[in-house]
């Protein structure tokens, strides 16, 4: 659905569609296409988990500052085990 509004938005903007009725700050197409690949991920990483998988975060959520856990410490143990994994 974000998806949609988003592009739907941007059609607006270009003369293709319709008028698109939402004002305020969700009236901009750049917020749902990002909420939709916000969505999209957290759903494609929640099905792993369901089915039964690891639960992995995507790697560029990952690599965020501030997060504990990035690759750059799983490295870091892999080296210290000898390579023999952690």
């Amino acid at each position: 659905m974000a998806y949609s509004l988003g592009f739907w938005r941007l059609a607006s903007d270009m003369g293709l569609a319709g008028q698109f009725d939402i004002t305020g700050a969700f009236s901009h197409w750049q917020l749902w296409i990002g909420l939709g690949v916000i969505l999209h991920a957290a759903a494609i990483s929640l099905n792993r988990h369901g089915r039964g998988g690891n639960f992995q975060m995507p790697q560029v959520l990952a690599a965020l500052p501030g997060r504990r856990g990035t690759a750059t410490d799983d490295l870091e143990r892999h080296v210290h085990a000898g390579g023999k994994g952690a």
